[in-house]
């Protein structure tokens, strides 16, 4: 299938690891122009010369997307480059394995600003420089979480069921500019963020989900391509849930 993203600019946040470097490598293999941002300058420019050592056009734009004016100064240089943005994804999250009422007010805020607030900015930044005719499209990264909050990390959870209603609201604003906007929900992924947490409850994990495994990076980011494309033209205002049966039933093990 003919994903048509050939040229396409794909501005990538928290690109240079984990599901956000596995989407610029999908979104590469089809021909997009890809431009990958993180904070971490060295993990970024080693995920950007991956890409270009394999052929693909990409650039990094080291900065960070919870900084308004940083926002600014990224997408002004994407102007003076490209002229314009075809593709938002909104991927990069952090979270603190934290009880709420053992968080810090700063460790909240911290939370919020990267997983939601920085949607915002970017989104505000980038749809100025979308063109109708090229069928832009803006895809927001949730959780899971968004409805099935895990102990231990409320914050994130709540960040991530904004970033749902966030993602509705702005498909019903920008619809009628030639802008399609969804997102996608993610379930547990083999990234680093995650390993230390497998080590301990990965076993009990795997039992709670139908197809008893974790899912790996490349797996969400086919997905997220998919969604970006025309191919999925009509798909809007929804998160899609990539999580391989998690929330399907609630006792997935019974009968292995």
């Amino acid at each position: 299938m003919d994903l048509k993203l050939q040229n396409k600019v794909a501005f990538i946040t928290g690109g240079a690891r984990g599901i956000g470097k596995a989407i610029g490598k999908e979104m590469a293999k089809e021909g997009a122009i890809v431009v990958l941002n993180d904070l971490n300058a060295v993990a970024l420019k080693e995920a950007v010369n991956e890409l270009v050592d394999m052929g693909y056009a990409a650039t990094g734009i080291c900065g960070d997307v919870a900084d308004p004016d940083c926002v600014g100064r990224m997408f002004e240089e994407m102007k003076e480059t490209f002229g314009r943005v075809d593709i938002l994804i909104n991927n990069v999250g952090i979270n603190h394995d934290v009880l709420l009422m053992d968080l810090t007010y700063e460790q909240w805020r911290k939370e919020m600003a990267v997983n939601l607030d920085a949607m915002f900015l970017t989104s505000k930044a980038a749809v100025p420089l979308m063109e109708p005719e090229r069928h832009p499209v803006i895809l927001n990264g949730g959780s899971f979480a968004c409805f099935m909050p895990a102990l231990g990390y409320g914050s994130y959870a709540a960040a991530k069921a904004a970033v749902e209603s966030f993602t509705k609201s702005l498909c019903g604003e920008l619809a009628s500019k030639g802008i399609r906007v969804a997102g996608y929900a993610p379930g547990v992924t083999n990234t680093e963020i995650n390993r230390e947490l497998f080590a301990h409850e990965g076993e009990r994990m795997c039992r709670q989900i139908p197809l008893n495994r974790v899912a790996e990076p490349e797996e969400i980011a086919r997905v997220v391509v998919f969604l970006a494309s025309e191919a999925a033209s009509y798909v809007a205002g929804c998160m899609v849930r990539i999580d391989g049966g998690k929330l399907c039933v609630q006792n997935a093990d019974r009968f292995r």
